[in-house]
Order: C-alpha cells, then sequence, then structure tokens
C-alpha cells in the first residue's frame, strides 16, 4: 500500500533526501493509485536517483533507452529537478486561505531576485543552489554545457514579469497598505494625503500596526475619522492573488456530491460547503444541550 504524504519525507522543508530514502519510499509504491500525492518536483527526483537502476532494468527487459545514459541529457535532468524544486517551495508559500495579497507580492518578488542570483551565480560556475546539478558535475570528467541551464532561468524572469505585471502596476498601493507609516505622501493619492499625516502621528494605531495584523489594523481605525483608507484597505484586503480558495472550495464540492449522494438537493449541498469552508467550529455540547428532542419518532 503507498504512503501518504504524511509518511513521505517533505524534501520542501529540509532539502532533497537522500537516494536510500528515495529508494525505501519508492519500493512502496503500487503500479497505480488514485490518490496522486506525487508532485512534480518529487516524481523527478526520484527518477533521476534511480536513472542507473531503471538503465539496467530496461537493459535487462531489451527495451534500453540511450538518454538514460546520455551525459548531456542526464545534464539538462538534473537541472530541470533542481528548478522544479525551487518552483515548487515557491508553490508552497502561495497556498492558503490567510494569504493577502501583500504577502503573494512579496513572495513572488523574492523569488524573482532568487532567480536573479541564480542567473548571476551560473555566469560564475557556482551551482550551490542547485544540489542535483553540482552532484552530476562532479561525476563527470569533461565540462557541462551550461546554456541550457542559462536558457530556463532567463526564460523564468521573462514569464514572471509579463505574468505578474498587475501586481507591479499596483506596487505602490500595496506597499500603502503594508505601512501606511512609512510611505512616500508624493505617491499617494490626494484624497489620502491629509488622512495619513493625521494617522502617522497617531502613536497607539503605530503600536496596533507593529502587531503584524493588517486587517485588525484597519478594523480599528475609527470610522469616523478614516472613512477613505478604510475602504482603500478594504479593496487592497479583497484582491484575490490566487485562485487556491475557488480550488479548494470546488474539490471540496467535488468530494461532498459525490455518486452515493444522488438525493443531494441544491439547498443542502449549499449548507455542507458552507460549514466545509468555514473556520468556525460549532460547540457540540451547547448545541445538544438546546434540544429537548432529538429525533422526532421520539
Amino acid at each position: 500500500m503507498a504512503r501518504g504524504p504524511d509518511s513521505a519525507r517533505d524534501v520542501s522543508s529540509s532539502g532533497p533526501p537522500t537516494v536510500l530514502e528515495i529508494y525505501s519510499d519508492f519500493c512502496d509504491l503500487p503500479y497505480h493509485t488514485a490518490v496522486r500525492w506525487l508532485s512534480c518536483g518529487k516524481l523527478l527526483f526520484r527518477f533521476y536517483s534511480l536513472r542507473n537502476e531503471i538503465d539496467v532494468f530496461l537493459t535487462k527487459k531489451d527495451r534500453a533507452d540511450p538518454q538514460v545514459s546520455d551525459p548531456t541529457w542526464l545534464s539538462k535532468l538534473s537541472f530541470l529537478v533542481d528548478i522544479t524544486f525551487h518552483m515548487n517551495e515557491l508553490n508552497l508559500k502561495l497556498q492558503g486561505k490567510n494569504n493577502l495579497v501583500y504577502d503573494l507580492y512579496r513572495i513572488i518578488k523574492g523569488f524573482w531576485r532568487k532567480l536573479s542570483l541564480f542567473e548571476a551565480q551560473l555566469e560564475r560556475e557556482n551551482f550551490s543552489h542547485f544540489y542535483c546539478f553540482k552532484g552530476f558535475c562532479a561525476t563527470i570528467a569533461e565540462d557541462v554545457n551550461l546554456n541550457f541551464p542559462k536558457k530556463i532561468i532567463r526564460d523564468l524572469k521573462k514569464y514572471f514579469l509579463k505574468r505578474f505585471s498587475d501586481l507591479d502596476r499596483i506596487e505602490s498601493d500595496i506597499l500603502l497598505f503594508q505601512n501606511p507609516f512609512d510611505c512616500n505622501l508624493d505617491d499617494v493619492p490626494v484624497g489620502l494625503q491629509m488622512k495619513l499625516i493625521d494617522l502617522q502621528t497617531i502613536d497607539l494605531l503605530k503600536e496596533k500596526h507593529r502587531e503584524g495584523k493588517l486587517v485588525a489594523f484597519y478594523r480599528c481605525l475609527p470610522d469616523d475619522d478614516f472613512p477613505k483608507l478604510k475602504n482603500f484597505a478594504a479593496d487592497i484586503a479583497s484582491v484575490f492573488g490566487t485562485t487556491y480558495v475557488c480550488e479548494q472550495t470546488f474539490s471540496k464540492m467535488k468530494y461532498v456530491k459525490s455518486t452515493h449522494r444522488t438525493r443531494l438537493t441544491d439547498e443542502h449541498l449549499k449548507a455542507i460547503l458552507l460549514i466545509g469552508c468555514s473556520n468556525s467550529k460549532p460547540n457540540i455540547d451547547d448545541i445538544l444541550k438546546a434540544k429537548r428532542q432529538f429525533h422526532k419518532s421520539h
């Protein structure tokens, strides 16, 4: 029986595992599993770690593939394993219900700077952040062609600039939302400038902002004194940076609306989804105490 994601080692938090750990996990995998818990990065790493065993197996079956032993192809594969590992880390950081748009913008900006670092280090043939690629380069005598890794990094940088250009256009608003006490008033909309000056003189609100809970900070602002600033904050906080919440809701609906629930009405489906997507925990004891009769037939 295949092990679930909780039992598999989390390579995103502690770096790539050893070949022995990968091999032991690989042996537990069946030929088919209905639960797709293997991410692309983990699957690539497992294949790369077992490339010699796979080559031997295919050769014994008279189905040898020359690419499995081709140094040029393996060098590309090893680099793809590493860059996919970094992409998986980014993907995990972007997930979650409570991420505001400024959190996502900070994460994306940070990853773009990492890509710039990777690009500069590749020019100097420094492979410190590419575990598999560095190990592969150390095992071969000839120099590795770096054109492929450099192209991958350049293409990723271009893609990120294009894909997240919408966030760049509202960068000033995001930074203002993140810290209204440290902003250039010339870059702030005219309707907010005077109120921002008033806000920055209130020490109690500064202390509240230092707690790090932005939603709670803007919620505590007096409605009469800062109506436009609160509306501005509400607009930024309501921006969906990812489709994670929508996808999670659809996943719950697919689980609830199964073939075994053929009599499930739209009203009941809506009620179940509201319960499943809510963070509120019902107090079962109080609910039961309020009920005098638990079943109509009794």
